[in-house]
């Protein structure tokens, strides 16, 4: 069974229980609380030290989790097992085998939750047989990543039960700075909700007191070079690389935003619209980037655009290939998008 909306597994759970149930998702927070969820609606605590047990599957050992789904629940019908986090790559060979044979042959005595953080592991082979025999043998939870929408409502709704109450400007720019997690996300809050003391939270609060994801802070440095302004551009990059971020990764999304402007510049001087942008390329939960690129694609040609992808693609050669230390190779081409203008 495959489910993808949380009521429905909710009920279906309370009503009549699969003996296992694989929650996966990128989002550590939503793992978490689905798991909570899901336990409340199986199991009903009794004499927990007998019918209640956690592992963490960063460290499982195939046995000891087979003996506690094996041994029997007191005074009620069914025990609960739950492994956090299972590391299903990490898993040496033999553990591995030992988990799928446990699942392959689970009493009616037990329900056991699984919980893996699916971020890294859409080609494991691994991954995706252990979810076709949890999907042919109970149930696997697939959570889908938030939408923009999903963090506004999640960033608005928890920031008001920790007394962190936002403009909407600030509200938007807290979710384009914040790192999308929402274990980080509810940190940042607190820290918010902490300084503006009750009072409602600014732009200037967000922009001073978030820390910002590498993302944000590469899509502030490209608009820095795409605005000219190239003293706030290398003080950008060297803030990056003083919070020890790689090089790479800073490239990797610098171009991003040229990236999407090329692309949008394409589509626009093809006829067609953001729709068809959303369409054609995979901007789920980045929808805002798309629009973004839409309303500022008229400012630059698309010979500008072609030299600066130019520009950055010999960057993360060199980059990977190159002695030259990277904050140099980033300086210089830095240097070189500016220089376009």
């Amino acid at each position: 069974m495959l489910y993808t909306s949380l009521a429905t597994l909710l009920k279906e759970a309370q009503q009549n229980p699969y003996p296992v149930y694989l929650i996966h998702s990128a989002q550590s927070y939503k793992r978490e609380e689905t798991a909570k969820r899901l336990i409340s609606k199986v199991y009903h605590p009794v004499l927990d030290e007998f019918n209640f047990q956690r592992f963490d599957g960063g460290k499982l050992s195939a046995q000891a989790l087979s003996d506690a789904v094996e041994a029997l629940p007191m005074m009620i019908d069914r025990k609960c097992v739950v492994v956090d986090s299972l590391d299903v790559e990490g898993l040496p060979a033999e553990e591995y085998k030992k988990l799928r044979e446990i699942l392959e042959d689970l009493p009616e005595t037990c329900v056991l939750i699984l919980t893996v953080d699916s971020s890294d592991l859409k080609k494991s082979s691994r991954f995706q047989k252990l979810r076709a025999l949890v999907e042919k043998k109970g149930a696997v939870v697939a959570l889908a990543d938030p939408r923009r929408s999903d963090w506004l409502k999640f960033a608005k709704d928890q920031g008001k039960k920790l007394g962190c109450n936002f403009e909407k400007e600030a509200l938007e720019r807290f979710c384009t700075l914040c790192p999308q997690d929402m274990t980080s996300m509810e940190q940042e809050l607190r820290k918010l909700a902490l300084y503006s003391g009750g009072e409602p939270v600014t732009v200037e609060m967000v922009e001073n007191l978030t820390t910002k994801n590498v993302q944000a802070r590469a899509f502030d440095l490209a608009g820095h070079l795409l605005a000219h302004r190239p003293e706030k551009a290398f003080e950008g990059l060297k803030a990056l690389l003083d919070q020890k971020q790689e090089p790479v990764a800073i490239l990797s999304a610098l171009a991003s935003t040229y990236v999407d402007l090329y692309r949008a510049k394409v589509a626009r001087q093809g006829g067609l619209g953001e729709r068809e942008l959303l369409e054609t390329f995979d901007y789920k939960g980045k929808e805002f980037r798309a629009e973004n690129a839409m309303g500022n694609q008229g400012r630059y040609s698309l010979e500008m655009l072609r030299e600066a992808l130019e520009i950055l693609a010999n960057c993360d050669l060199r980059l990977k290939g190159d002695r030259t230390e990277a904050a140099t190779v980033l300086e210089q081409a830095m240097t070189q998008l500016l220089l376009l203008h």
